[in-house]
């Protein structure tokens, strides 16, 4: 089950300070600087090893407030909708992706996306189609819809719920050892690791995933190798 985040995106040059100035042209230090402040609160000592999801909705409300703009939930929502889209501007899939995505859906496999991503899961289903997933994938679950994020058995749950399976069929590939390998194993999944390079041997390895690939590419013919 490819996952997106890291996996099938890769960002483009400018932060999230780029994100804002793209929306607001008055206080947009002042904003970023309150958003970051307000970020920094919410994932405090706890939030590395929480897996319960933070809510953007009150942190941003809060950021506002912390310059003097009392917004309606509604005026906070548009704001928010934008800024995610600036940031789109900034992402775009990996050279592979899409044909292999294809190659597993045309072997008879079902594909899904299970993203830790705390924005509105409709700005984020959003983004799947403004760079062209949105077709290709059979099931796409957001950590900010569960309330779990990943590695919580919660929100790998849903995903196998979204996509029809069972976890024991279910092979989940990913980026990160704690939040990808570990968390899908442990709810039974079998995992492939993307090393595409040095980062992804950070850390302590808390789990050894099933396979290893350096790119998406090498996913069809090691499935096909391995029966994973």
């Amino acid at each position: 089950m490819p996952q997106l985040t890291r996996p099938l995106y890769q960002r483009s040059e400018g932060g999230d300070e780029d994100r804002w100035r793209l929306v607001f042209d008055t206080d947009t230090k002042r904003l970023f600087v309150a958003h970051e402040k307000r970020r920094g609160d919410t994932r405090g000592a706890g939030y590395a090893t929480s897996t319960e999801e933070i809510d953007v909705a009150a942190l941003e409300a809060r950021a506002f407030a912390d310059i003097g703009l009392d917004l309606s939930p509604n005026l906070r929502d548009q704001c928010s909708v934008l800024a995610q889209e600036a940031w789109w501007r900034g992402v775009h899939l990996y050279p592979d992706a899409l044909d292999v995505l294809d190659q597993l859906r045309s072997a008879g496999l079902r594909v899904g996306l299970c993203s830790n991503a705390a924005y509105r899961a409709a700005s984020m289903r959003a983004q799947l189609a403004h760079v062209g997933l949105d077709g290709v994938l059979d099931a796409a679950v957001f950590s900010a819809e569960v309330g779990w994020r990943k590695p919580s058995p919660q929100v790998f749950a849903a995903a196998l719920d979204a996509l029809g399976t069972r976890a024991e069929t279910t092979v989940f590939v990913g980026d990160r050892i704690r939040e990808d390998i570990l968390g899908a194993a442990q709810v039974g999944m079998r995992t492939v690791l993307i090393a595409r390079d040095e980062s992804a041997a950070i850390g302590p390895r808390l789990r050894e995933p099933d396979a290893v690939v350096n790119s998406l590419s090498e996913l069809p013919t090691l499935l096909r190798v391995r029966h994973l």
